[in-house]
C-alpha cells in the first residue's frame, strides 16, 4: 500500500498502474531467462511486489472514474474476466511446457503482459485520467448533488398573482373542506359533483 501510494504521487494517476505492470511482464521475463536460482528468486520477489501495487492501483482508480450506480457491474465483469482467463492460461502454459519446455510458457506470459501493456498505455495516461476524473467527480460528489429539476437563472419567477388560485376556486375548495362538495372545483353547479351523505 505504501509502495503504491508513493508510486500514484511520483508518477501520476494514469502513468503509475502502466509502469508496475510494465515491471511485472519485466520481471517474468526475467525469471524465464534466470540462469539460477538465486536470480530467479529475485525475479519471482520484483514481480510480487509489481502485482501488488497494479492490484491497488487498478481497483482505485476504477472506483475514481466508474459511476457509482455502474461499480457493482464494472467490477463483477472485471473479476469475471479475470477468472475466466485462468483456467485457459493454466491449459496454455502447461501446453506449452510439455511441448517445448518449461521456460517457453514463461517467455510467453511475458509477451504477453508486455503487450497488453503497451497496447493499454495510450488509453491510461496521466492526461486522459485526470480528465476523465474531473467530468465524473461532480456527479459523483455526494456533497454535491445534483438538482432533479434546475431552474435556469434568468427565468421567469412565477407571480403571486398567477400561483395563487381564482376567487371562485378558492371557495369551490372552501366548501369542499367544509362537507358541502366534493370533486368539483368551480362554484358553478357541474354534472359531476358529489354530496357526500
Amino acid at each position: 500500500m505504501g509502495i503504491a501510494s508513493f508510486l500514484g504521487r511520483r508518477l501520476g494517476t494514469g502513468t503509475a498502474p502502466t509502469c508496475t505492470a510494465a515491471v511485472e511482464g519485466l520481471a517474468v521475463l526475467g525469471l524465464a531467462a534466470a540462469p539460477n536460482p538465486y536470480v530467479a528468486g529475485l525475479a519471482l520477489a520484483v514481480c510480487g511486489a509489481g502485482m501488488g501495487a497494479t492490484m491497488v492501483l487498478g481497483p482505485s482508480l476504477r472506483q475514481a472514474i466508474v459511476a457509482a450506480h455502474l461499480m457493482g457491474r464494472v467490477a463483477s465483469t472485471s473479476r469475471m474476466l479475470a477468472m475466466c482467463a485462468a483456467p485457459f492460461g493454466a491449459f496454455l502454459g502447461g501446453r506449452l511446457a510439455t511441448t517445448y519446455d518449461i521456460r517457453t510458457p514463461l517467455y510467453t506470459a511475458a509477451g504477453l503482459l508486455l503487450a497488453m501493456t503497451a497496447l493499454t498505455a495510450t488509453m491510461t495516461t496521466n492526461h486522459r485520467i485526470e480528465a476523465a476524473l474531473r467530468a465524473t467527480a461532480p456527479a459523483d460528489d455526494p456533497e454535491h448533488p445534483k438538482s432533479p429539476d434546475p431552474v435556469p437563472e434568468g427565468a421567469a419567477q412565477p407571480s403571486a398573482s398567477s400561483s395563487s388560485p381564482a376567487p371562485g376556486r378558492s371557495r369551490a375548495r372552501n366548501r369542499t373542506s367544509s362537507g358541502a362538495t366534493v370533486g368539483c372545483l368551480t362554484p358553478r353547479p357541474c354534472g359531476h359533483e358529489r354530496r357526500r351523505p
